[in-house]
């Protein structure tokens, strides 16, 4: 028995519908449809297995293979031959993207990662005016003439209609294992310390570690209503995907669309309640997850966290760079593992040698937010879950940064 038309699903639309050859008129028209687009899109740029795809479309391994093997004839044809492609029609699409609504939770990927025109052969460049086209209902080949020519294509995800969000500041860096999410549950907690109504998201699908730091275990309750978060003793509320799982060890092993999907979930499936503040704690690096993260959701600013080692400025660099692609402020540079205060002399030994913190600084026009230092202790509290109870006043200014932040 087949699964009801309810759960297939395409993860994405073409942003243009028609591709012609420049410089000569096209020598015929090839037509291809919305399914045999998506398997394209799905095997040869999201790099999926049959299997995947099959999962993901909701149909048959074998009915992949032929989906398949009938786009990549369509495609060489119009590309060795000359021809016009046209992406359109098909009734097993069209019931896809009906009921797209309708799929449940994890199959939910970002429509946000459909490739845009920059990935097209180049045999099919187009007008700047069919590029901005994102209306699927124009079969011109030029949108010249189109009401929607100019249209602007918007990522942005909506937040739950009964949820209250004001700030989203992120925790970036450009490397991972420098302590980003140590930093962003300290901030959290100090935050919530200073009166402000706290929030985590913990968009670290893959490695969540955000839950253990707090103590929270077990599993995130849902109504018909939303996803809640869990709160922390002091009222902080986190979601993260190590809420969700049967067992906290189990692995998360999706592929990049669905762990981006993920993310927006967090934003607008959860009844976030009259949040002041909200953290979110990135993977590292510039990928897919940050990415998602500054498109779709409205961040205010970042935080860059970093090391005292030499690559540092590297690390910095390819934070403060995505940063300025995607018009996001920098508040400034958190140096994580700074230095071991030794309790017995109290001196300073820089245990990662001397900081490279302030030219990194100097060199893009930084402010230095607080230097962290080893702390036994804070380590101890992260492995029992008790962070919100080590005392600290390192953070302090960048807690009075943030609250006089517009």
């Amino acid at each position: 028995m087949s699964r009801p038309i309810k759960w297939r699903k395409i993860c994405c639309m073409p942003l243009n519908k028609t591709f012609a050859p420049s410089g000569s008129k096209p020598q015929g028209k090839i037509t291809m449809t919305i399914d045999e687009y998506e398997t394209i899109r799905l095997m040869d740029l999201e790099n999926c297995t049959q299997e995947t795809c099959a999962m993901a479309m909701n149909v048959a391994r074998t009915t992949v293979q032929k989906i398949y093997e009938e786009a990549r004839y369509k495609l060489a044809d119009a590309l060795i031959n000359g021809k016009e492609l046209s992406i359109e029609g098909g009734a097993f699409a069209t019931a896809i993207i009906k009921t797209v609504s309708a799929l449940p939770a994890v199959y939910c990927s970002a429509e946000n990662f459909c490739k845009t025109n920059n990935n097209l052969p180049e045999a099919y460049p187009m007008s700047e005016q069919n590029r901005q086209c994102s209306d699927t209902g124009c079969d011109k080949t030029s949108c010249e003439s189109c009401d929607h020519a100019n249209t602007v294509i918007n990522f942005s995800a909506p937040l739950h209609e009964m949820s209250t969000v004001k700030k989203v500041i992120g925790i970036v860096s450009g490397k991972g294992g420098v302590g980003k999410s140590i930093v962003t549950s300290l901030l959290a907690a100090a935050m919530q310390k200073a009166g402000k109504k706290t929030a985590v998201l913990d968009a670290d699908i893959t490695g969540p570690s955000i839950p253990k730091a707090f103590g929270l275990h077990g599993k995130a309750n849902a109504t018909e209503i939303g996803l809640l978060p869990m709160q922390t003793t002091s009222g902080i509320e986190i979601i993260s995907t190590n809420l969700l799982l049967n067992n906290e060890t189990d692995p998360v092993v999706w592929r990049g669309p669905i762990i981006a999907g993920t993310v927006k979930q967090f934003w607008s499936d959860v009844i976030w309640t009259d949040i002041e503040y909200m953290f979110i704690d990135m993977p590292p690096g510039t990928g897919d997850v940050p990415l998602t993260v500054f498109q779709s959701l409205p961040v205010d600013a970042i935080i860059i966290v970093t090391s005292p080692q030499e690559l540092v400025s590297m690390i910095v660099g390819k934070a403060v760079k995505m940063a300025a692609m995607m018009q996001i402020p920098i508040l400034g540079l958190i140096e994580n593992y700074s230095y071991f205060q030794c309790p017995d002399n109290g001196k300073k030994y820089h245990i990662f040698g001397p900081s490279h913190l302030q030219a990194a600084a100097d060199a893009y026009g930084l402010k230095i937010l607080a230097e962290l230092p080893i702390d036994p202790d804070l380590a101890a509290a992260c492995d029992s879950g008790n962070i919100e109870n080590y005392q600290t006043n390192i953070l302090d200014n960048v807690i009075n940064i943030l609250k006089n932040t517009k």
